[in-house]
């Protein structure tokens, strides 16, 4: 690649180029802005960064989704005038380099779904301008950083599937200004602070202005969320305790709520939730939680998209669900669910494609018309009668299970060809 010296921008994502890649195109003396992401046939490994001329101008640097492999180099604090770095979903492995932290313009960092390991260095406190910053799915362990704490422009973190342990800090007063907030599928353990569930001290974000859109592709997608309101995923830990009830009541532009698979306990009552009309996906299954319905409090999530109840004690089809006309996934499966309400079938929800009520007490299936329907799943339960041919119009069905009921009759002959998406069929 004979490369022009006063080249400043370069953006080659998803071009499909392949090969190595040299190693010189890094040190082009006036290159601001180099984008090669999402090409997944292309190859290489981050050079030494000269530190001894003058600091190189790189801005914003975007490897995702390429065979970049070994590991981050110290030199990488050389790149002084770095804005955005995006090492997402490369084949890097070893620590996360302390000369990060002499990265101070960085605003945004993504080095999720790679093969890093250790802790997250306390110098990481020094990356003052930080808005997003994303670490999930690698080997990281530890306890969380306090110097993550005190990141006061951070909008967005998700450290998400890694090996981190301990108690969450009781107090983080740096935090600020957290919208999306992922820890989801680590080891933390302890109670869940309060501070988690405060509102931002600043106005919800405004689309995001990127030279070129698309630059990094989470970041994007959690932009749009952080544009609604707030995100909390601190779902396959070992938390325990009770949810801090009063302080979710107050969040009012919370979207996002997923506490699932923790040791939490206690009664959650409907009404910690009255207020929240931005909600669009709540998930408390698998705790030793109880969900109460109180019927006085006019409960609506007209935005509701996903819920997910299992094993919470319910004894009844949740009423408040004839309001959220945008439904996609629907989990109470492990309650005690004795019938479903004369107006479940005529909902219109044609985004539905999860619907799991199994291991409930169910004694009849109702027809069932959402087309979107991928995963049906009312095993263990006290179905009887002969099957409903509805089923045989679900034609997205990949996973339908049955099992365990009481029904009687033939097998519709419509079984054999209803669904060519049918993968799992019990």
């Amino acid at each position: 690649m004979n490369l022009s010296s006063s080249l400043t921008y370069l953006d080659l994502r998803a071009t499909n180029i392949r090969g190595k890649l040299p190693n010189d195109v890094f040190q082009l003396p006036k290159m601001r802005v180099l984008a090669l992401g999402a090409n997944t046939y292309l190859t290489g490994s981050l050079p030494e960064f000269n530190c001894t001329n003058k600091s190189p101008l790189l801005q914003q640097l975007d490897l995702s989704l390429t065979i970049f492999t070994g590991e981050i180099p110290e030199s990488i604090g050389c790149l002084k005038s770095i804005n955005l770095l995006n090492f997402a979903s490369c084949q890097l492995y070893g620590h996360l380099p302390t000369n990060l932290s002499k990265l101070v313009q960085l605003k945004a960092l993504d080095l999720s779904d790679n093969k890093l390991e250790g802790q997250i260095p306390d110098s990481f406190t020094n990356l003052h301008q930080l808005t997003y910053l994303s670490l999930s799915d690698n080997n990281l362990d530890g306890f969380f950083s306090p110097s993550i704490a005190n990141l006061t422009e951070l909008k967005a973190l998700d450290l998400g599937s890694n090996s981190m342990t301990g108690n969450l800090p009781s107090n983080a007063s740096g935090l600020q200004k957290l919208i999306y907030l992922s820890l989801s599928s680590n080891s933390f353990s302890g109670t869940i602070p309060s501070w988690l569930f405060r509102d931002p001290k600043f106005g919800l974000l405004d689309p995001p202005q990127n030279p070129f859109t698309g630059l990094m592709d989470p970041l994007q997608l959690i932009m749009e969320y952080m544009i609604k309101g707030k995100v909390i995923d601190l779902s396959n830990n070992k938390l325990d305790g009770s949810i801090p009830k009063s302080s979710i009541s107050m969040l009012r532009n919370l979207v996002v709520l997923d506490l699932s698979s923790n040791n939490l306990s206690g009664i959650v009552e409907t009404n910690m939730f009255s207020n929240l009309k931005r909600l669009s996906s709540i998930v408390l299954s698998n705790n030793r939680l109880l969900w109460r319905t109180d019927n006085n409090v006019n409960l609506s999530f007209p935005n509701l998209w996903e819920l997910g109840l299992s094993s919470c004690g319910i004894s009844e089809f949740p009423d408040f669900l004839k309001n959220s006309k945008d439904l996609g996934y629907l989990e109470l499966s492990n309650n005690n669910i004795h019938q479903l309400p004369s107006w479940f079938t005529s909902m219109p929800w044609d985004s539905l494609f999860y619907l799991n009520l199994s291991y409930n007490s169910l004694s009849s299936l109702v027809p069932l018309r959402w087309k979107s329907l991928n995963i049906l799943d009312f095993r263990f339960n006290q179905l009887q009668g002969p099957l409903p041919l509805s089923i045989c119009n679900l034609e997205e069905l990949g996973i339908l299970d049955l099992s365990n009921n009481k029904f009687t009759g033939a097998i519709p002959k419509c079984f054999g060809n209803f669904s060519s998406q049918l993968e799992v069929l019990d």
